[in-house]
């Protein structure tokens, strides 16, 4: 006779991977990873979204900010960026005008690596405490 063991926890790994699919999942940055990549903040300009099922996924077009962070290397950039699972309903664009955090490749700072609206990043990052 075969265990049922291993028959549950095959069921169960199959029903909790159904539930987590639905789940609601945000992106958290990591402040020791943060503090590692060079930054500049930008206006955005222009925003859409982008096919990524079950994400929200945004291609990102920002004007880079004068004197905040200074690590840009150009004044207009465009990237993509996830904020959320799809699971947490589709999020709004990110409007025109408002102000993001652009983490840049040290090594390339035309290369932006992550990005965040400066007032959800400002929590993970204290090198914007003072930043407005």
């Amino acid at each position: 006779m075969r265990p049922l063991l291993p028959a549950l926890f095959i069921a169960t790994i199959v029903l909790g991977s159904a539930t987590d699919a639905m789940a609601c999942r945000e992106i958290m940055p990591r402040p020791d990873d943060l503090a590692q990549m060079a930054f500049t903040t930008a206006t955005v300009t222009h925003a859409e979204r982008v096919d990524a099922p079950g994400w929200n996924k945004w291609q990102v077009v920002a004007k880079t900010t004068p004197n905040v962070g200074g690590a840009a290397g150009q004044s207009t950039f465009d990237f993509t960026t996830t904020m959320s699972s799809a699971g947490c309903g589709q999020t709004p664009l990110p409007p025109e005008g408002e102000r993001w955090v652009l983490y840049l490749d040290r090594a390339d700072p035309t290369k932006v690596l992550d990005a965040f609206p400066l007032a959800y990043v400002k929590a993970y990052d204290a090198r914007l405490a003072d930043v407005r």
